[in-house]
């Protein structure tokens, strides 16, 4: 029912069968948690949507599709709560092509942390200037694990994290407007900055001119 209800709302009712699939992947994440009620699973649902709008016509047969490249993407997420980060992992597993994602956080950095040392320390949560993103102790982020069954080391193959300070956010939106005279909001200078560190980790990962 939440499923038609999704696409219904969403004017999707000629969805393919790979998207139906992503909401079915999702329906079985986010209702054993015992954490979703039915407003906040069809958030999520919304964000799949709108995730799977970048795939190509292997994943829906859509002239809208926005990815026109050979490789697959690296996409970076700003991430408070992981709700779309979750959304675009479950659109992943259930077969939209991505290389690779990065969970951008501020200082609230509980996940970064955990990716690094394998325990999960929930903080108290500290005010940024990427407000949106300020969660100690992010509610979605144990639907992420779900879909990798608990397997950190599975979950580090598809994801990295990075915590980017409010100094650097700030000096960010600077740099990237006096080179692209583009001016980036907290969030999305949060999401670059952790995109330019991830591809200078990973050379091998950086785009071809």
């Amino acid at each position: 029912v939440l499923a038609n209800e999704f696409f219904a709302r969403e004017n999707a009712i000629t969805a393919g069968a790979a998207e139906r699939r992503v909401v079915v992947v999702a329906l079985e994440v986010l209702i054993p948690t015992g954490r979703a009620d039915q407003g906040h699973a069809a958030r999520i649902l919304v964000s799949i949507h709108k995730v799977l709008q970048l795939g190509g016509e292997h994943i829906r047969n859509s002239c809208a599709a926005q990815w026109q490249h050979d490789e697959p993407p690296v996409i970076s997420v700003p991430s408070g709560n992981f709700g779309n980060i979750c959304a675009g992992i479950l659109a992943h597993v259930s077969g939209l092509p991505v290389k690779h994602f990065i969970a951008a956080c501020n200082v609230n950095d509980v996940v970064p942390q955990f990716l690094r040392s394998g325990n999960y320390q929930p903080k108290k949560t500290i005010a940024t200037i990427s407000n949106a993103m300020d969660v100690g102790n992010p509610s979605n982020f144990i639907r992420v694990l779900e879909l990798f069954n608990q397997q950190v080391d599975n979950l580090k193959k598809i994801v990295s994290s990075y915590s980017v300070s409010d100094t650097t956010t700030a000096s960010t939106i600077k740099n990237v407007f006096e080179k692209y005279n583009y001016v980036l909001d907290p969030h999305g200078a949060v999401g670059y900055y952790a995109l330019i560190e991830y591809l200078k980790d990973n050379i091998d990962q950086q785009p071809t001119p």
